[in-house]
């Protein structure tokens, strides 16, 4: 549980934060609403802490109501770092993160949380997503976009593709490896549970992307990505 500093950190710095336009091709306007990029930022150099957070908010929707659902289950992904310190001297942390998919009624934003205390040996990078309806503000997991059954996950190294410079290599190997040993049905089920996890999920323009929680050696995450058009059977969402 946080102690009483995560909770100024949260609650009090309200001035630490500034928006601005998202410039990255996506902005949200043909479908009628925009989406700002909110900074949130705290600095403290007698304690040795940086922490930098970037998340998108969107403005415009037709429900107010289904906006501040949207936006608030936007920001509680982009903190979601904040809730595994129980102090943040001598720490370092930045959230960064890539709008994937918008449309007039689905959100899709991939975020990626670099952590680094000082008695680490190296950082802690992980990856987590947030797909949300636009028409009811309800957060869509995995197992809402497609079927999670046997002939999905059989059929899963021959559709989905590691989305890496390391595909075909020797590491993209060994990444691949370590998720076959580990990919079931009750994994996937795990992902896009509400808080970090092993597995999440996003959405593109064309694609699926699965990401899986791996060794840092090599690389502490890995993207699979298939097109719809190739796991036009299992899909529940966008058929």
């Amino acid at each position: 549980m946080m102690k009483m500093r995560a909770v100024v950190l949260l609650c009090v710095l309200q001035i630490l934060f500034c928006s601005c336009a998202v410039d990255n091709g996506i902005n949200g306007a043909e479908n009628g609403y925009r989406i700002t990029e909110v900074t949130f930022t705290d600095y403290d150099d007698t304690i040795s802490q940086y922490i930098e957070i970037v998340y998108p908010q969107l403005k415009g929707l037709e429900s107010e109501a289904i906006e501040q659902i949207v936006n608030e289950e936007v920001r509680r992904t982009a903190f979601e770092v904040l809730r595994w310190f129980s102090s943040f001297d001598n720490m370092e942390i930045e959230v960064s993160n890539t709008i994937t998919y918008a449309s007039a009624d689905v959100f899709s934003v991939h975020f990626v949380t670099k952590s680094f205390h000082s008695v680490q040996a190296y950082p802690l990078v992980c990856s987590l997503s947030t797909t949300l309806s636009l028409e009811t503000g309800e957060k869509i997991k995995l197992s809402d976009i497609v079927n999670l059954n046997s002939e999905f996950i059989d059929s899963f190294f021959d559709k989905f593709q590691l989305d890496s410079e390391f595909y075909s290599t020797e590491i993209g190997h060994s990444i691949e490896e370590d998720i076959k040993a580990k990919i079931s049905h009750e994994l996937l089920l795990k992902a896009d549970n509400g808080s970090y996890s092993e597995v999440c999920s996003f959405l593109t323009e064309d694609s699926l992307v699965i990401s899986f929680e791996v060794r840092y050696a090599v690389g502490s995450y890995a993207l699979y990505k298939a097109n719809y058009s190739d796991i036009a059977e299992s899909l529940k969402l966008l058929s």
